[in-house]
């Protein structure tokens, strides 16, 4: 199945987005977070600011931080299900880049990360529900393993809920960017780091 084709899957759940961009459209800006200082620098200071937030709430309403394993258990068993969400964070977003146009996803590792890309046109509805997924899903799922799993388990499932919000600043960010453009605009991100807008000359 090529990819125009295969972009023509998912027609009835999202029918603006298309791999082939419109005639009637061009390059607008794109949103290359590792370029602009200005965004990088309010990015990490966001990143530093929910880890912050998220440590004061746990003293705050005194969560159960205590377990029984051992401090070498509790790091490794942290910092395993650290690097598994980190994974699972952009095979979610791959996931609702397929769902939402039927064109597999671009995978790649930009050290000291991972990023997922496409090469469809996505319409400003979907490409807020691609960038947002990750942070909503897996919020969800986490705060239910809080309330569900045994307690020795909670410090670190906390952590990663954590990282979750922390990490997902510039998806939380670049969402509130979009929600300012016209709501006909057309959004692109190949590499998984440089989304483009693609704006209506009509």
């Amino acid at each position: 199945m090529n990819l125009e084709n295969e972009a023509n899957v998912n027609k009835s759940i999202a029918p603006h987005n298309t791999i082939n961009l419109p005639s009637d459209y061009q390059f607008h800006t794109n949103f290359d977070f590792n370029k602009d200082k200005k965004i990088l620098y309010g990015l990490q200071i966001s990143l530093f600011a929910i880890l912050g937030l998220m440590i004061g709430l746990s003293y705050l309403l005194e969560l159960p931080m205590k377990s029984s394993w051992s401090t070498v258990a509790t790091i490794l068993i942290t910092v395993g299900m650290a690097g598994f969400y980190l994974i699972i964070h952009e095979f979610t977003h791959g996931a609702f880049y397929y769902f939402l146009s039927g064109v597999k996803p671009i995978y790649a590792v930009k050290l000291p990360y991972l990023a997922t890309g496409s090469p469809v046109y996505f319409n400003k509805t979907s490409f807020m529900i691609i960038a947002l997924a990750p942070v909503v899903v897996w919020g969800i799922i986490l705060t239910l393993m809080l309330l569900f799993l045994p307690a020795d388990f909670f410090k670190s499932i906390y952590i990663v809920l954590a990282i979750n919000f922390a990490g997902s600043s510039g998806d939380i960010f670049l969402s509130y960017k979009l929600s300012k453009l016209p709501s006909k605009a057309l959004f692109q991100d190949k590499t998984g780091t440089d989304p483009k807008v693609f704006l209506s000359v009509i």
